[in-house]
């Protein structure tokens, strides 16, 4: 209901008028290499994947040992810490996209913070491996 009220006042304003001028063509972005595009994309995701290691480790063990997990306090906090590391990594990288005149930044943003969760499958992957070689016995 009050996006109908909004829609109503904004159609009733005088159209905005921008300050500056903007060009109907678009700027001609510098070409790029592909492996600095996977070093943009794979590279930021190590810092979230640190903060969220030891916490991780904790959980894994708790899940294969058959103990009980009681730390879900500092299991909030750490995943606190792990959003607000994906988001500055996406601003970060984002910005620097922006400062080498390259408009085409959604993906990379997206995937410089998305690239934690590969690293927590493949962390994940490695210790299931690792415990079923154990309990295994080789």
């Amino acid at each position: 209901p009050l996006n109908l009220v909004g829609c109503y006042f904004g159609f009733q304003r005088e159209p905005m008028e921008l300050p500056v001028k903007t060009n109907a063509i678009p700027r001609e972005i510098p070409g790029y290499q592909l492996y600095k595009e996977l070093l943009f994309a794979l590279i930021p995701g190590i810092a979230p994947f640190c903060v969220m290691f030891v916490q991780l480790n904790y959980i894994l063990n708790s899940i294969w040992q058959n103990s009980l997990f009681y730390m879900f306090g500092f299991l909030s906090v750490v995943f606190l810490m792990v959003i607000i590391t994906c988001c500055q990594i996406g601003m970060s990288i984002t910005y620097v996209r922006f400062t080498s005149m390259n408009y085409h930044w959604w993906w990379i943003s997206f995937w410089s913070s998305a690239s934690c969760g590969l690293y927590l499958m493949l962390y994940a992957v490695s210790y299931f491996m690792k415990m079923n070689a154990y309990q295994s016995g080789e």
